[in-house]
Parts: structure tokens; C-alpha cells; sequence
């Protein structure tokens, strides 16, 4: 257990011993699943602490809690993972996350590998996501736990028993997923279509494009969005940017103008009009009114 100078709590454990070795992020080989640390971060002091990885060689599955955590691009577009909701980086992925006092953000994180993880991870489906929404669950916390736990003891078979809650982990999030869906009743090809759109909500889409990933027709997909949601996938696009642009005037300092052409409006008059009509303000008068 480690207070950095009373400025972040950090609770992590290691596989490798990282005086003798800089090569941490390194799976040994001949193991299908393999956890290399685990840990919980939490800010004590500092306002926001920002991390960075250009290239590692492992996984990262981040389990974020109480408040947001921000994620970005390498050309530095801001995206959010909301509180209950794993993000999951792969490797050489470019990785940069900032986690603020001010929301009381604290995150869960394990990193791993091995020659089956993305066989495993492509089998529960949550290999291509970014951001996995799931429900809250005290059972994700323990698993994290005796991760750490047991990398930090190092006692007889803790890497097996390390491997089999890295499991028992990736199976739980994968089921949460499935129920939380099951629970809104969507169809399955739907999902897909939906989870695109979470991810992919900042990019250009055109309709011909989702119906392929939902393995249907243009026609039929508006339907289906009519019938869950109200409005057609162009429409459903433009409310969550307008969800994910409160969020960010409420919880950043960003220009109007940036957050605009972050959550996918080129151009910010546009984007002031879109909001204005919807949610009744401008943006500005939205941030003034409710910070």
C-alpha cells in the first residue's frame, strides 16, 4: 500500500519486480491468460493526475467509480466513461486518461495478456469495445481485489488463481452487459447498432453505414429506432452528442466552440442552434445556469 506523497492513493501489485525489470508490461511467455498488476487509484490532494501510454505490449481493463473518468484521442479529443462502466485499452493502443479530485473519480485497473485473452475476450463480444456500461456490482471490487491481493502475497499458485478471477471478471461483465440489455429489451442486432453509436457517436455516420452493422436495411433499422427510442438513428446520434455536451460544460472548462467539434459538431453555431431548440438555452446560459 503506497500514499504518493499524500497527493494520490495508490493500492497496486505487481507480477514483476519493477527495480530489476523496465519491461513490465511484458506477458511471460506459454501462458493463455495472464495477469500482469492490479491496483486502485484514488486522488487524495491533487486537483487531476493524467496518465499516459503510448504503446504498452498488455491489456488495461479500467473499472471506473464514483465519478467520470476522461479519455482522449491522440489528436486530443475529450471522450467520457461514465461512473459504473469498464474501459478497456488493447495493446499498442495510445492510452491517456485523467482522472479529477473534483468528481470524486477513483478507478479499479488490471492489466494482462497471454495467448488466448483475445479469443476470450472476442467469445463475451467485448473485444472491439471501447466504453462496457454494465450496472453497479460489489462483485467487480472483490475481483480486483484478490488480483491484488494475491500478486502481492505471491503465495503457491497465485498466478493460476490470479488468471481464474481475471476470468470470472471478463464472464461478469459480459453477463451484466447481456442482462442490462436483456432488461431494455432491445434486439440483438440493435444492440450492436447502439454500442457502434456509443462509441463511434462523435464520427460522421450515415444510416447505410449502421444498417450494416446491424445486418439490416435502412428502412427497417429507422423502424426499430422509432420503435425503441422515438426518433430515427440520426436523430438518436444527435441526443447523446447533446447528453455528452452538458456533461462536458457541466464537469470541464473547455470553449464552447471545442466541445462542439469534440462531441461531433463541426460547426459550434450549428451546434448552438441544435441545443438551444432541444434543450431550450444556449450552452452558454446551460453552464451559467447549472454550474
Amino acid at each position: 500500500m503506497l500514499c504518493y506523497k499524500c497527493v494520490m492513493f495508490i493500492d497496486a501489485a505487481f507480477y514483476h519486480d519493477l527495480t530489476k525489470t523496465t519491461h513490465n508490461d511484458i506477458v511471460p511467455q506459454g501462458h493463455d491468460y495472464f495477469v500482469l498488476s492490479s491496483g486502485y487509484s484514488q486522488l487524495i490532494t491533487l486537483p487531476q493526475v493524467n496518465t499516459e501510454h503510448l504503446s504498452r505490449h498488455d491489456y488495461q481493463l479500467i473499472y471506473v467509480v464514483g465519478g467520470p473518468l476522461h479519455y482522449y484521442d491522440k489528436d486530443g479529443t475529450e471522450h467520457i466513461a461514465p461512473p459504473e462502466s469498464f474501459l478497456l485499452f488493447k495493446p499498442y493502443e495510445y492510452q491517456n486518461y485523467t482522472i479529477f479530485k473534483e468528481e470524486s473519480c477513483s478507478i479499479y485497473w488490471c492489466h494482462f495478456g497471454g495467448i488466448l485473452i483475445e479469443e476470450l475476450l472476442k467469445h463475451y463480444k467485448l473485444l472491439n469495445k471501447r466504453v462496457i456500461n454494465v450496472d453497479s456490482s460489489p462483485q467487480y471490487r472483490k475481483l480486483y481485489h484478490l488480483m491484488r491481493y494475491n500478486l502481492n502475497q505471491k503465495k503457491p499458485h497465485y498466478v493460476e488463481l490470479c488468471k481464474l478471477y481475471l476470468q470470472e471478471l471478463i464472464i461478469s461483465i459480459a453477463q451484466a452487459r447481456k442482462q442490462k440489455n436483456s432488461n431494455e429489451q432491445l434486439p440483438e442486432s440493435l444492440v450492436s447498432v447502439v454500442d457502434y453509436i456509443q462509441e463511434h457517436y462523435y464520427e460522421k455516420t450515415t444510416i447505410s453505414q449502421l444498417a450494416r452493422i446491424g445486418t439490416t436495411n435502412t428502412k427497417a433499422l429507422s423502424k426499430q429506432f422509432v420503435k425503441y427510442f422515438g426518433v430515427n438513428p440520426l436523430g438518436y446520434i444527435t441526443n447523446l452528442r447533446l447528453q455528452k455536451a452538458q456533461t462536458l460544460l457541466l464537469q470541464t472548462n473547455h470553449k464552447i466552440n471545442e466541445i462542439a467539434l469534440s462531441v461531433g459538431f463541426n460547426d459550434p453555431l450549428y451546434f448552438s442552434n441544435v441545443f438551444r431548440k432541444a434543450i431550450g438555452v444556449s450552452p452558454r446560459e446551460f453552464r451559467n445556469k447549472n454550474k
